[in-house]
């Protein structure tokens, strides 16, 4: 940490600069007067005595450099130095520094836009409790790779494979709101009571559904969404327990889900479902036998499956259970070998992202490349510039100024142009953005949801220092090797 200390007393000494400058001046000219006293004390003239003082004592500029060097302040006077001159050469050229600058705020705002899709749809946990442990399960046959589940199916998998904790199955639908509000038709999912168990979400308000309610003749309830709630009770938190109309007949709302709540099918459906009622099947009603014994002539395959996988389990651990259950099945001919059945599952992360991932990175590694591009053009712009100005640079290397100081200014020069393109790409992005949030499709999963927040705002800095570095740095290095002679 003697970093932070430096640092902190550097910026403490930076802000308390003229008191100290004060207290310099009034020590180097007691130490004047002292040595001009002595040698007036040894006879010599006043004149002479303060001018033999003066040489014996050095250049008062160089004491003060000295002792600002001593403070370690030095690096951050330079840098304010060095911002506002760049401030005020790129002012006397808005030609050029306006080309520049929009050249490099449409790389960094693209780069931004599409770095805040990719962090919301591919980084962003989903908001599930634990989603890693999260599978969505699947059914394949000859001619279908991805079909849904029967409720043996169902049973099965929840009790005979050790890699799975708990199963739930659900459908959608839509279903039709009345009352005194104006009719309104939603989309809406019929749950088992564990479904919401499963994915490890708890409702903003109220509960999720009871096993004695997920049964054929269990009391008519209904969850809701945030959204619904929001827009059509306007928030009143009183809706828990109140009876609301749901195809012509009462439901009662035991809970509202918390915002932006969504069951994993919906990412890469018709859109969100809004509401969610009680699947209530029985199993006779599904054509399927007690127990673990499968009915092979009744098996409705209607049902979306969300498993939980056990602490410490893995898909593919799931998935080769699954393949030796189903192996058994076909050996004892409850599914004829002909039909090729069998089941998976897949991690929901995977089953949410997967097939937009490809297509987000291929998208992203163009846009960066398009940032390059514009750091090159800017390079060269940066270089056409350095050219028109050798005969500044030539001065300030024969008045003494090194290469690292005169490459740290026009480096300096590159940051504020960069800054000033980065204000103007952030700009752009949010529009991006906003575009994006408007004409997205339902099935592109997530898009929706993208927003500029401080980790992208954050990214955004980032590349605008990286744009800074790779534009500047090599105008910067010929620039600086000037030849004062010529």
């Amino acid at each position: 940490m003697a970093w932070y200390h430096e640092v902190t007393a550097s910026l403490r000494s930076l802000l308390g600069k003229k008191a100290e400058e004060r207290m310099t001046e009034e020590e180097m000219r007691f130490h004047l007067e002292m040595e001009t006293q002595r040698h007036i004390d040894e006879g010599l003239p006043p004149d002479e005595a303060r001018r033999r003082a003066a040489i014996a004592f050095g250049g008062v500029d160089r004491h003060k450099e000295g002792v600002r060097d001593e403070r370690g302040t030095r690096w951050l006077e330079d840098l304010g130095q060095d911002l506002r001159y760049a401030i005020r050469t790129l002012g006397r050229r808005p030609g050029f520094t306006s080309v520049a600058a929009l050249t490099l705020a449409l790389g960094i705002g693209a780069t931004t836009a599409l770095f805040g899709v990719v962090k919301t749809v591919l980084l962003t946990p989903l908001p599930y409790g634990n989603p890693e442990q999260i599978a969505v399960v699947w059914s394949a046959w000859t001619g279908f790779d991805q079909t849904w589940l029967s409720y043996d199916e169902y049973e099965a998998w929840d009790t005979e494979i050790p890699a799975i904790a708990d199963v739930g199955i659900f459908t959608d639908g839509a279903i039709n709101l009345g009352g005194e509000e104006e009719p309104e038709r939603v989309r809406s999912a019929n749950v088992g009571e564990d479904v919401f168990r499963i994915l490890g979400v708890t409702p903003l308000l109220g509960r999720g559904f009871l096993p004695e309610e997920d049964q054929p003749d269990g009391p008519r309830v209904i969850v809701l969404g945030y959204e619904l709630w929001q827009r059509r009770y306007g928030g009143d938190a009183a809706i828990v327990g109140r009876e609301i109309q749901v195809n012509g007949e009462a439901a009662t709302v035991v809970g509202v889900m918390p915002g932006g709540f969504r069951l994993p099918l919906d990412y890469s459906g018709a859109g969100p479902t809004e509401a969610w009622l009680t699947l209530a099947v029985s199993p006779e009603s599904q054509g399927a036998t007690a127990g673990p014994a499968f009915n092979p002539n009744g098996q409705n395959h209607g049902f979306y499956g969300v498993a939980r996988l056990t602490p410490g389990a893995t898909t593919d651990q799931a998935n080769r259970q699954l393949a030796e259950f189903v192996a058994g099945l076909v050996r004892e001919g409850i599914y004829p070998e002909s039909q090729q059945f069998r089941a998976y599952t897949v991690p929901v992360t995977e089953q949410v992202t997967g097939r937009v991932r490809p297509a987000l990175l291929i998208v992203l590694g163009a846009v960066g490349f398009v940032l390059l591009i514009a750091c090159a053009n800017v390079a060269g712009l940066l270089l056409v510039r350095g050219e028109h100005r050798k005969r500044e640079l030539a001065i300030r290397t024969a008045l003494g100024a090194r290469t690292p100081r005169i490459t740290r200014l026009l480096l300096t020069e590159s940051l504020v142009l960069a800054l000033f393109g980065g204000v103007l790409g952030v700009a752009l992005a949010a529009l991006g953005v906003a575009l994006v949030r408007r004409t997205a499709p339902a099935a592109l999963a997530r898009v929706a949801d993208t927003t500029l927040d401080p980790g992208v705002l954050l990214f955004a800095l980032v590349v605008t220092i990286g744009a800074a570095v790779l534009a500047g740095v090599l105008p910067a290095l010929h620039a600086a090797r000037v030849a004062p002679a010529g």
